[in-house]
């Protein structure tokens, strides 16, 4: 069986889920897509300008949440929540072809060990 990262949600998470659970549910969504995109690399000075402005814009949105600067049960509060999602996605859709065509350049220049 395959070994599965679990994800722990931060404290502020929980509070915001209490109050408002159709935010929690989209703010779920983007800290899973953030930790995607972390995992794909697009956070890195090696992913393409693109992708850390867009993940820096989505951490950017994601921290106006996590402050409380926008208040839960709000079309405003649920607009920044999706656009994290949106941009996180965007940054991990930007990265994770980067990541993939790395592993090709090392079997092509030889890096890698034969079988």
């Amino acid at each position: 069986m395959p070994h599965k990262e679990i994800l722990t949600w931060p404290d502020w998470f929980e509070e915001i889920a209490e109050q408002d659970p159709c935010l929690g549910r989209i703010v779920r969504e983007a800290i899973v897509a953030h930790d995607a995109a972390v995992n794909a690399g697009a956070d890195k000075r090696t992913a393409p300008r693109r992708c850390r402005e867009t993940f820096k814009s989505a951490a950017t949105t994601l921290d106006v949440l996590q402050r409380g600067a926008v208040r839960p049960n709000t079309d405003a509060a649920w607009k920044k929540a999706s656009d994290a999602v949106r941009k996180f996605t965007q940054a991990l859709d930007c990265a994770a072809p980067q990541q993939q065509f790395a592993g090709l350049r090392k079997k092509a220049r030889g890096d890698h060990r034969p079988r």
